[in-house]
């Protein structure tokens, strides 16, 4: 579904003109590139929060977007560089801007191997869960939601683009994601998302205990952490503290050990942000 709308409140910020995201945009549009706010700062609008930080996607390979914040941006991140994220502050906000990829995984491995892509659809279905699959471009505010990422966040259930069996085998760690999405907003995971998430468990060892440990810290966080405790049927099976740091390399393969087959539709709407939206 593609379709020109009008903007929540949390979003119109970014369309200013003067604006660092705008300036970014006309940067990128005038080399010849597109550009789209997605991810967490699309969702987050959505449900009325606020976003640390701006996620942006574009057709530009990270040379071609360096080229064109070079002299601009304040300051500059380019840690995820052989990634394809190239990260940047202006006037205070910072951003990170992704070209469009088509990653391929390997078994023994959460890393990808990078594949840029040319697609803003081809982008979208590789993320993680639906809600964190929509996308509206900068400027002309076109809405993409290919996936009912939108549906699904009002109805309150947490889904893949693909299937969780594909989403979970590539990168495992996103299983501890789905569970912190549960604990963060009250998102009631389908089925197959959990049956999956019980099948792959075994994938967990493959991630680093830091990670593990970071997913926890911010899982614990949650205001609807009791919720993913019945939600996944405790998949937090040890004490967090056994779970978080370097040393505990034997825990890895419990976290989501007891994930049951309960889920389906929450019987909640989400709190959209102010203004109109897509519709359902």
């Amino acid at each position: 579904m593609v379709l020109v709308m009008n903007l929540p409140a949390r979003l119109r910020a970014y369309y200013e003109p003067g604006s660092p995201t705008r300036g970014l945009a006309d940067r990128l549009r005038g080399a010849g590139y597109e550009c789209y706010l997605v991810g967490g700062t699309v969702r987050d609008a959505f449900l009325g929060v606020a976003s640390p930080d701006v996620d942006l996607a574009t057709d530009a390979r990270p040379d071609a977007v360096r080229a064109a914040v070079d002299g601009w941006a304040d300051h500059l991140w380019l840690q995820g560089y052989r990634f394809g994220t190239v990260g940047l502050e202006r006037d205070g906000v910072r951003m990170e801007v992704t070209t469009f990829r088509g990653d391929v995984y390997r078994p023994e491995s959460r890393k990808p191997v990078v594949e840029y892509g040319t697609k803003l659809r081809e982008d979208l279905r590789r993320r993680d869960f639906t809600v964190n699959a929509m996308a509206v471009s900068v400027p002309g505010h076109r809405f993409t939601d290919e996936y009912d990422g939108l549906t699904d966040l009002a109805d309150r259930r947490l889904r893949t683009p693909g299937t969780p069996e594909e989403s979970f085998g590539d990168d495992p760690l996103r299983m501890l994601r789905a569970a912190r999405f549960v604990a963060a907003f009250g998102l009631e995971p389908t089925p197959e998302l959990v049956a999956a998430m019980g099948s792959l468990r075994h994938r967990l060892e493959i991630v680093s205990p830091e990670r593990i440990g970071d997913e926890l810290s911010r899982l614990l966080a949650g205001d609807h952490r009791k919720a993913c405790q019945s939600r996944l049927r405790h998949p937090v099976r040890h004490e967090p503290e056994r779970l978080v740091g370097p040393r505990h390399h034997g825990a890895r393969g419990h976290v989501v050990a007891d994930a049951g087959h309960r889920g389906g539709r929450g019987g909640e709407s989400a709190d959209l942000a102010s203004g109109n939206h897509a519709p359902q």
